[in-house]
């Protein structure tokens, strides 16, 4: 039996026991069902939390609400040990900061989830600085889950000073 076809257990995603996934898609206003319909598949008796926005989905299986006041977002995000997030900078960066291991998928212009697709060059930047690993089309979630079993995410380091400098520069320099 392939490892996508067996139930995740507590041991198969991160090799220890687990408290929860949490699922962001963010505050984007168009609905984002097609990661939802993926979510929808893990194998995992773990309880999965959504923070839906926009999107209207039901599964029994999910604990979905549209939106989290901040500090409760924050709570959830803590406590899971693995976060399934849309492409949004935000999500991305609230997540690794507090140590997590990211599954990220874009939403997609195609798919009317998003205007363009800056999410997907955002993924990009951030898989190919090993900072998440990213959920594609096609793919199985189930082994996405399990890929990061052995997955490092490198430490994301904020460069506030050099944009601040990039700004002042931009500024006054013109």
């Amino acid at each position: 039996m392939a490892k996508s076809e067996e139930v995740l257990s507590k041991r198969g995603i991160l090799g220890g026991d687990f408290l929860m996934i949490f699922v962001t898609l963010g505050t984007q206003d168009k609905p984002f069902v097609r990661l939802l319909k993926m979510v929808s598949t893990i194998k995992s008796d773990e309880e999965i939390v959504v923070q839906a926005g926009y999107t209207e989905y039901h599964d029994e299986r999910l604990h979905i609400c549209s939106y989290f006041p901040t500090a409760e977002f924050k709570e959830y995000m803590a406590r899971a040990d693995v976060v399934i997030s849309h492409g949004g900078v935000g999500s991305l960066i609230t997540a690794l900061d507090m140590g997590k291991k990211v599954l990220v998928c874009p939403r997609l212009s195609r798919y009317g989830e998003h205007q363009n697709d800056h999410q997907q060059q955002i993924v990009d930047i951030f898989t190919a600085a090993k900072h998440v690993v990213e959920l594609k089309e096609g793919c199985d979630i189930n082994e996405e889950l399990l890929k990061l079993a052995d997955f490092q995410p490198e430490p994301f380091v904020h460069n506030n000073a050099a944009f601040v400098a990039k700004m002042r520069n931009y500024l006054f320099n013109k």
